[in-house]
Parts: C-alpha cells; structure tokens; sequence
C-alpha cells in the first residue's frame, strides 16, 4: 500500500511496533505499517462505525487485519493502551487534537504523532501549557495544502512558547515543505489582519499591528521577499 506524503512523513515518525492509530479513517497508515513490517501490531480506533468498517476491509485486503484491534472510541475513552509504543493522530483540526489530548491516559511514555489540519499554532500552546515536549517537527506538502507533523513525550513539565514558534514551531528553514508551510502561514495572518488593522477599535487594531509584526519578523527570519 503506497500513503500519500502527508501519511507517510507519519508512518516514517513511528518509533516503535506496537501503534495505536486514533481516528484512523480508512485504516492506511496501521496497514501500511503492519503490511511493511514496521509495526508488529495495531490498535485502530475510530469515532465513527463506517470508517471504523473501512479500516478493517482495508487490513484485511492487505492481509493484516489479524494484527490488528479495531475499537469504536471517541479519542481515548474505549482504549487499552497497555504496550502502545506509538499514538497516532492525525487528520484532525488542532483544537480537537488538544480536546483528544486531554485525557488523562495521553500521559504515558508513548511516542506521539499529531498532524494537525488546521490551527496548528493551538496545538502548540496546549502541548506547550500541558507538558507535551515537542522532539522533531516536519512538514508535508499533499493535495495542495502544507502540513506539520509533530513528535513529542508528555514529560509532565510546563513550558514556554515564543509568538514565532506558535506559527513555525520546529521546522527547518532549510527544508522546502517546511519552507512552503510557513509562507502559507504568513499569507494567511496577513490576510486575517487587514480588517483588525482598519478598524476603529483601537484594541482591535493594536492586536493587527502586532501580528502583522510578527508575521514580517518570520518573513524576514525565514529569508522570504
């Protein structure tokens, strides 16, 4: 089975061989890892029946479905992740990464993945807020759009974000995707500021001064015209 870029920069942050793949959709990644011999078991979980039944056809196709657990589950409430080596998730806005996150089993020795869709910046802070140390972050560039996919352990210990790594967190400068990602990010706080910088409302202005600031500064950091 070949994964898409986006699946694959996932599959190639796995650590260990035992992946708990939450919101696992169609099943792609655990099949892919199962079927490669990455991972020797898999615990896909789903919110949903039928992509819950479309994981499973997918691994039987394969001929892996026997390695694997299929679990209906919103986020980690119906999960045994005794053993888990790595926790999938992917797929998803940032604000329900973090939501999914909250739970009190996140806070074990597995090896996250998380590749937000959207709002990766609010996934920052909470990992940031909330004892998650972000180890590695790359990007993907799939289907037009950029993507960051993030490694981190819960540590259990607080700590502090600059406004800059909030929109490029661990990227590479030197990496094209990566590179891709962050100028979209740019585009769009230019974009959403231009109403706030017109307005008014002096607060309102003065938090579109500030983020138009901060999106030069990257701009200027990352070496883009």
């Amino acid at each position: 089975m070949k994964l898409d870029s986006r699946l694959a920069l996932c599959a190639d942050m796995v650590q260990g061989d035992y992946i708990c793949d939450i919101g696992t959709d169609h099943g792609y990644l655990p099949a892919y890892l199962l079927s490669t011999g990455k991972c020797s078991r898999a615990l896909c979980s789903d919110i949903n029946p039928l992509p819950l039944g479309s994981s499973e056809e997918n691994l039987n196709k394969e001929g892996v479905a026997h390695m694997a657990q299929f679990r209906l589950s919103n986020g980690f409430e119906s999960l045994d992740i005794t053993g888990v080596t790595d926790i999938v998730i992917a797929g998803m806005g940032g604000e329900t990464i973090a939501e999914i996150l909250s739970n009190e089993k996140s806070r074990c020795p597995a090896n996250f993945i998380l590749q937000p869709m959207s709002r990766a910046e609010i996934l920052r802070d909470y990992l940031a807020a909330n004892g998650f140390e972000v180890t590695s972050e790359r990007a993907a560039v799939c289907g037009g759009f950029a993507y960051a996919v993030m490694s981190c352990k819960f540590t259990g210990t607080p700590y502090i974000i600059s406004p800059e790594r909030r929109i490029t967190g661990l990227l590479s400068k030197d990496d094209p995707a990566s590179r891709e990602l962050v100028s979209r990010q740019i585009s769009r706080i230019i974009s959403a500021v231009r109403g706030l910088i017109n307005s008014s409302d002096m607060t309102l202005k003065s938090k579109g001064e500030n983020s138009l600031s901060l999106a030069e500064k990257i701009r200027s950091d990352w070496g883009f015209e």
